[in-house]
């Protein structure tokens, strides 16, 4: 193997989860244009997002220096995250720099077993911005009015004409389940709130981060068709 075929490799192992992955691509940044070993892209619930990956394969470990020289491309770029996959490992210092930013270090065989992991992640990232995105929708789905009386101002709000209110209020209160449910999965809580169940009191849960994502994806496109 060598240099290109790690990149080639590298790439391969990201589209084989479905991202798009360009080799050596010239990305237009604030500060000017970078090439990226690979430039990973997907699209998440209408929700873009690009990793920059950098691949090296070298002889010699990876200094703090390449991590601080990729976290400046992402920031300049606005990539959501970096990857820096190195052959020979990294020196000492480096992967904890790391951790406190958006970059993951790792061989090309540790990302291997982490990146159905990391994309959970960015799913489950995804989806909660979508959430909050719609339930601010909803929102501007009701016209609020205020009025002055004895010196006190009070509101009241009242749906738009042709928006059914009650419909509106139920998906609301799912989504409202569906963000506590986000908090516990990010906590790792053994436990996620879903939604009501059908007597319309109790709460549906599951352990399940896959099942989580997959019925949080219903409730949201459904919330989505409200807008």
């Amino acid at each position: 193997m060598d240099w290109r075929e790690y990149q080639k490799q590298a790439a391969a192992l990201f589209e084989s989860i479905g991202c798009s992955a360009e080799i050596e691509k010239k990305v237009q940044g604030v500060r000017g244009v970078h090439e990226i070993d690979v430039w990973v892209s997907r699209s998440i619930y209408g929700l873009e997002h690009h990793w920059a990956v950098e691949c090296k394969y070298w002889k010699s470990s990876v200094t703090k220096q390449h991590v601080l020289t990729l976290k400046g491309i992402v920031d300049d770029v606005g990539a959501d995250r970096g990857i820096l996959l190195s052959r020979s490992g990294f020196q000492s210092g480096t992967i904890s720099m790391a951790e406190r930013s958006n970059i993951t270090l790792a061989s090309l065989e540790e990302m291997h077993e982490s990146i159905r992991d990391e994309l959970e992640r960015y799913t489950l990232s995804s989806l909660e911005k979508k959430a909050v995105l719609i339930a601010e929708g909803l929102h501007n789905l009701y016209v609020t009015e205020s009025r002055s009386e004895n010196g006190f101002i009070s509101g009241t709000s009242r749906p738009k004409e042709g928006v059914d209110s009650s419909l509106v209020m139920n998906m609301g209160g799912k989504l409202s389940v569906l963000e506590f449910g986000f908090k516990k999965v990010k906590t790792g809580k053994k436990e996620f709130p879903l939604s009501f169940n059908e007597d319309g009191n109790t709460i549906k849960k599951t352990d399940s981060v896959s099942v989580f994502i997959e019925e949080a994806s219903k409730i949201i496109a459904e919330a989505d068709h409200l807008n």
